[in-house]
Formats: structure tokens, C-alpha cells, sequence
């Protein structure tokens, strides 16, 4: 059993009312798609605009998890990008393992 309260849930919604995205503060007009999420059973509702879908780290409460999936993000972004960083990440996952 999860002591810890329940996991996280991210869903999209049509909104009935305007709302103000958590992240880049644009407003959401009625009828406009827009994301809710919510991390455990006891944080607050987050609001985000459909341009700014919370990534994976951010829909974790465990700073282990939030560092894989940043490094995952991370290396998503090299292989689109062609950014040469490899390196560096090859130190950040030694370092957490």
C-alpha cells in the first residue's frame, strides 16, 4: 500500500472558465484545451496551457526518478538538437548510480 498518498495524474481538459497557466502565466480562454495535473493526494492542482505540457521529471516526487527522466529529457534534446554533451551526462548518470 502507498503510504505516501496516491500517484500523480496529468489529464487535459476543454476549459469551462478562464484560467491562468502555472508556468508561463498565459490565460486560458473557455473552450481552449489546457492540462491539469496533480502530483499526491495532497498537493495542489496545477494548471499548465497546452504549450506548456509538465515534462516526466516534473510528474515525479522522488528526486531519483526527476533526475533519470531529466537525463532522458536531456538526452532527447542531443539527439534532436545534435548537441554534443555527452560527456557530461555520462558523469551526471555515475553520479546517481
Amino acid at each position: 500500500m502507498n503510504k505516501g498518498g496516491s500517484m500523480a495524474w496529468l489529464r487535459m481538459f476543454k476549459a469551462r472558465k478562464e484560467y491562468r497557466c502555472d508556468v508561463c502565466s498565459k490565460t486560458i480562454k473557455k473552450g481552449e484545451e489546457y492540462y491539469r495535473f496533480k502530483l499526491t493526494r495532497f498537493s495542489p492542482v496545477q494548471i499548465r496551457c497546452i504549450n506548456c505540457k509538465p515534462k516526466p521529471s516534473e510528474m515525479t516526487t522522488s528526486d531519483f526518478l526527476a533526475q533519470v527522466y531529466e537525463i532522458e529529457e536531456r538526452i532527447g534534446e542531443l539527439i534532436e538538437y545534435g548537441i554534443d554533451e555527452i560527456e557530461e551526462i555520462i558523469g551526471e548518470v555515475e553520479g546517481i548510480i
